[in-house]
C-alpha cells in the first residue's frame, strides 16, 4: 500500500468535511478552514489528502461510480441490461438522472476544497512551511482542480466558474461561464502545476500528481479544445493540435526522465500489483482495507463488471452493470492481445469457468481489465477492491500524438510510428512475444482514413477506461458510431442518439442557484 493510501487511513477520522444539499457543495466551517489549522507542513499534507479523497469518495459520484459508468455506458463500446442504468445506454437521461447530477456535485465538492486549500496555503509564509514544499502541494491541488473543471466543461459545456471558497449558500449563486473561460483557468492551473511539481515521485508518494500528470492532462485539454464544440476557440485549431502533439511527445521522448514505459504485454498493465507502475501517469487511489468512513472505500469497478456466480458453495458478488458491446468485441481482430481482456471466461485459482450464452442471454462478456483476480482466488465476496482507476497512461500519449500530427500534417512517418508502437505491443502474447500476423502496422492511409483508424485504435486500446464518450463528442462521430453498434446487435442500442451531445445542467442546480436560468 502506497503512502497516499496510508495517509488517507491515518487522517480519516481527523479530517472531516461537512456537506450540505446544494450541488455546489458549500462546506461550512471545518478543520480545514480553521486559521489555526494551517500552521506547518503536516497540516498542508493532511489537507492535500482531503482534496484527493473526493476522487475516490463513494458519495461523490466520480471515479468510484457514476462518472466512469456514464462515460462507458453512453457510448458504442458498452451497454447494460440493468434497469436503473438503461436510461444511460438508451440515451434517456435528463437533468434529474443521478448519473448527470452526482458527477456535477462531486466535481464542485472537490473544487471547493481545492479553493479553500489554495487560499489558505498561499497565505503561509516561510516561517510556517518551506516555500518549495508549499509550491509542490499547491501544484498537486491545482492539477486536481484543473482535472475536475475539465470533466465539467466537457460534460456540461457552460458551467459556473468558482475560484474562491464558498462559505455560505449565497456564494454558490454563480452564473455559468463560457467554455473558453473555463479552459483558460484549467490551462493556468496546469501551467502552475508543471512549474511546481517534480517529474516523478518516489515509491513513498506514488499516487500523487506529478509533472508528467500535469503534462498529460494539458495535452488532452488541447486535443479537446481542437475538436467540437470549440474547434480551437481563441487558441486556434492548428495551435491546439500542435500543443497537444508536443506535450504528448514530451512524455514519449523522455520516458526515462519521467520514469515511464510500456509493458510488453497489454494485460500486465491491468494487474493490480502493477498499479502506479511504469505505464501509469496518474491513477485515482483505492484501498479495500480502508473502512473508517463511507468515503474511504475501495474501488467499485470489479463489482460493476463481474457477473455474480456461485462456485463450490461460495458466492462471488457482481452486478455485471457494464458489459462490452458486440460492436466492440467484433472490432477487435484475431490475436489482438487487447481482446484477451474481453471474455465470458474467468478463472478461480486456475480453474476455468464460463458464463454460458444463449438466445435469451446472448452477451455474457465481461471487461476483464477491471476484474480483481485477488477477489476471485481469495474467495472474497468483496464489495470493493484495491484496483486503482487509470486516468492517464502512457499508451494514450502515443495516440494523442498520432492523432494531432495527422490533423496537422496528414499521416506522416511520426504519426505512423506513434500509432504503430501501440499496435506492436498489441500483437504480443502474455510472454511478451509477437504473434505472427497479428495486428499489422498501419500504412498507406490518407488523412481521413488515418483519422478513423486512430479513433478506432483509441476505442480498442482504451476500452472501458471512460474515454469513449469524450472521443465521440469532440470528433462529432456519435451518430455514426451508435448506428454501427446498432447494426452489430440492435437490442443493445435500441434508441437513437439524442439531439445535442452536451449533458444538461442538473435540475437541483437550477433550484439552488438563482443565477442560472432553467432551460428545458
Amino acid at each position: 500500500m502506497n503512502k497516499l493510501k496510508n495517509t488517507i487511513i491515518a487522517i480519516a477520522c481527523s479530517v472531516a468535511f461537512v456537506g450540505c444539499h446544494n450541488l455546489l457543495d458549500v462546506e461550512p466551517y471545518s478543520v480545514l478552514t480553521d486559521d489555526n489549522y494551517f500552521q506547518d507542513i503536516n497540516d498542508v499534507k493532511s489537507a492535500t489528502t482531503g482534496v484527493y479523497d473526493v476522487l475516490s469518495d463513494k458519495s461523490s459520484g466520480l471515479y468510484w461510480g457514476e462518472l466512469i459508468i456514464f462515460d462507458m455506458l453512453a457510448t458504442d463500446e458498452a451497454y447494460t441490461e440493468r434497469q436503473n442504468e438503461r436510461e444511460i445506454s438508451e440515451f434517456l437521461y435528463n437533468p434529474s438522472t443521478k448519473y448527470v447530477e452526482k458527477p456535477w456535485q462531486g466535481s464542485y465538492k472537490l473544487i471547493n476544497r481545492a479553493n479553500k486549500f489554495i487560499e489558505k496555503v498561499e497565505a503561509m509564509d516561510s516561517t510556517m512551511v518551506d516555500q518549495d514544499e508549499k509550491r509542490k502541494y499547491l501544484g498537486q491541488v491545482r492539477f486536481l482542480r484543473a482535472l475536475n473543471y475539465f470533466n465539467l466543461v466537457r460534460h456540461y459545456n457552460e458551467v459556473p466558474l468558482r475560484l474562491h471558497s464558498a462559505t455560505g449558500v449565497d456564494d454558490t449563486h454563480v452564473p455559468v461561464s463560457q467554455p473558453e473561460d473555463v479552459y483558460k483557468v484549467i490551462i493556468a492551473d496546469l501551467d502552475s502545476a508543471i512549474g511546481a511539481l517534480p517529474n516523478h515521485y518516489g515509491s513513498g508518494d506514488l499516487g500523487r500528481a506529478d509533472k508528467a500528470a500535469a503534462i498529460a492532462l494539458k495535452s488532452k485539454v488541447y486535443l479537446t479544445i481542437a475538436g467540437y464544440p470549440l474547434f480551437g476557440g481563441e487558441t486556434g485549431q492548428t495551435e491546439a493540435y500542435t500543443m497537444a502533439r508536443d506535450l504528448a511527445r514530451e512524455l514519449i521522448d523522455n520516458q526515462a526522465e519521467y520514469e515511464l514505459g510500456l509493458w510488453d504485454y497489454y494485460g500486465d498493465e491491468f494487474e493490480t500489483m502493477n498499479d502506479n507502475g511504469k505505464e501509469d501517469i496518474f491513477c485515482v487511489q483505492f484501498s479495500s482495507s480502508v473502512g473508517l468512513a463511507p468515503a474511504f472505500e475501495g474501488a467499485n469497478i470489479h463489482k460493476e463488471t463481474f457477473k455474480s456466480t456461485t462456485k463450490n458453495g461460495i458466492k462471488y458478488d457482481g452486478k455485471h452493470t457494464v458489459r462490452p458491446s458486440t460492436y466492440l468485441k467484433n472490432t477487435i481482430t484475431k490475436n489482438d492481445a487487447r481482446g484477451n481482456l474481453i471474455s465470458n471466461v474467468f478463472y478461480i485459482n486456475g480453474k476455468k469457468y464460463t458464463n454460458k450464452e444463449s438466445s435469451k442471454k446472448p452477451n455474457m462478456q465481461m471487461f476483464h481489465k477491471w476484474i480483481d483476480q485477488e477477489i476471485l482466488d481469495g474467495a472474497l465476496n468483496a464489495q470493493v477492491s484495491d484496483q486503482d482507476w487509470k486516468v492517464f497512461r502512457l499508451a494514450e500519449m502515443y495516440l494523442i500524438a498520432a492523432e494531432a500530427e495527422n490533423e496537422l500534417n496528414g499521416p506522416t512517418a511520426d504519426a505512423y510510428a506513434w500509432i504503430n508502437t501501440i499496435r506492436e505491443r498489441a500483437r504480443n502474447d502474455s510472454d511478451g512475444n509477437p504473434v505472427e500476423g497479428a495486428v499489422p502496422d498501419l500504412e498507406g492511409l490518407d488523412q481521413e482514413s488515418f483519422r478513423k483508424a486512430v479513433l478506432n485504435e483509441r476505442m480498442i486500446e482504451l476500452h472501458a477506461e471512460a474515454k469513449r464518450w469524450f472521443d465521440l463528442v469532440r470528433t462529432q462521430t456519435f451518430e455514426e458510431q451508435i448506428a454501427a453498434a446498432q447494426q452489430a446487435r440492435e437490442f443493445e442500442f435500441p434508441n437513437q442518439v439524442p439531439e445535442g451531445y452536451i449533458l444538461p445542467i442538473p435540475y437541483e442546480e437550477y433550484v439552488s442557484n438563482d443565477s442560472i436560468d432553467y432551460v428545458q
